[in-house]
């Protein structure tokens, strides 16, 4: 009789062990899920994922407790046996692997990473410097373009002014 309350014992002391490692993975998944939400864009696959690997949690957590509260039943009531709890202990531990596998495929969906308003600003910036950097050059260019004309137009002016002075003293 006390090897068979040992082992029961046992069997709820890895029970409430993996309901407290699958408390702790809700938590990281929140802290992960926080985390995303504030510096990505995710897919709709990432929420997808996170809301049925919380559901698993929640489900190996009730299972573990269930058969721990059925093994507590039976073992009070003078018989101890492994069989009560033992399809709640492995749906338990089945529920919580699955969900630590979705957890990690989260990962993988989690998407894009947001560009934050500072890095937005910076770049619309960049773009206003670059178009008024690139209407400068084209000022610019016209500039000298018009310099080139009046120079030309100077140098017409001159040669005109000495063919007038050239014709002007002949006609006096």
């Amino acid at each position: 009789m006390d090897d068979k309350q040992t082992a029961v014992s046992l069997w709820v002391t890895l029970s409430s062990q993996v309901m407290a490692a699958t408390l702790a993975l809700i938590a990281v998944e929140g802290a992960f899920t926080t985390f995303v939400l504030d510096k990505r864009l995710p897919a709709f696959w990432f929420y997808l994922l996170v809301t049925v690997t919380l559901g698993l949690f929640i489900v190996s957590i009730l299972n573990g407790g269930a058969g721990i509260n059925r093994m507590t039943r039976e073992g009070s009531a003078g018989r101890w046996c492994l069989k009560v709890g033992e399809r709640y202990f492995q749906r338990q531990t089945i529920f919580c692997l699955l969900g630590v596998v979705l957890l990690f495929a989260s990962l993988f969906c989690s998407g894009p990473t947001k560009e934050d308003s500072n890095a937005a600003e910076v770049k619309a910036l960049r773009d206003a410097i670059q178009t008024q950097d690139s209407r400068l050059n084209h000022a610019v260019s016209e500039l000298q373009q018009l310099r080139n004309e009046l120079s030309s137009s100077r140098e017409d002016v001159k040669g005109l002014k000495q063919q007038v002075e050239h014709v002007q003293p002949h006609s006096k």
